[in-house]
């Protein structure tokens, strides 16, 4: 899998392509739903892929407030794809929409909160989750240092997340 493929928002259908074939119809195709999907959560909106791990966005997702956001892991055991846990920040607010973007890179998961609130209104944050055993826990937070409030273009966006990956990698 290409760098690129890891951090592409995908519909709510997941391919997992196999690495002898050659045609889209010796894939397996597989549909990944939350175990307390509510109505317009907008679960798939993000995926990212690492290996067997799989982490999708829910950005609309109302556990800590409306519109506060989760994200959730799901692992291949065998055939089948299994939710492991679902994420969410340890300051989650409505309105954060936390699960907007995702990546993954082997034990670490960083998921955007574009819309929060911390440092100023709509600067946005970034967290970052790492797994320990089979459980995944809030390490830290980012935040950009110059963030007071959103001045159109909100912390992080895609292209921000993938090289944070590779940042905390170092």
């Amino acid at each position: 899998m290409t760098e690129t493929m890891k951090y592409l928002a995908i519909p709510l259908v997941l391919f997992q392509m196999c690495l002898s074939c050659s045609a889209l119809a010796n894939c397996v195709q597989t549909r990944l739903l939350a175990s307390d999907a509510n109505a317009d959560d907008r679960l798939g909106v993000s995926v990212a892929v690492d290996g067997n791990t799989v982490v999708v966005g829910a950005y609309r997702n109302d556990s800590n407030g409306t519109d506060s956001g989760a994200a959730y892991v799901y692992e291949l055991s065998g055939s089948d794809w299994i939710e492991k846990q679902k994420l969410t920040p340890s300051d989650g607010a409505a309105d954060d929409n936390f699960g907007r973007f995702v990546a993954i890179e082997g034990n670490t998961i960083v998921v955007g909160s574009h819309l929060d609130d911390n440092p100023g209104q709509d600067s946005g944050s970034a967290y970052v989750f790492v797994c320990s055993g089979d459980f995944w826990s809030q390490q830290q937070k980012l935040v950009a240092l110059d963030s007071a409030a959103a001045t159109g273009l909100a912390f992080p966006y895609p292209l921000i997340i993938t090289p944070l990956l590779w940042r905390l990698r170092r």
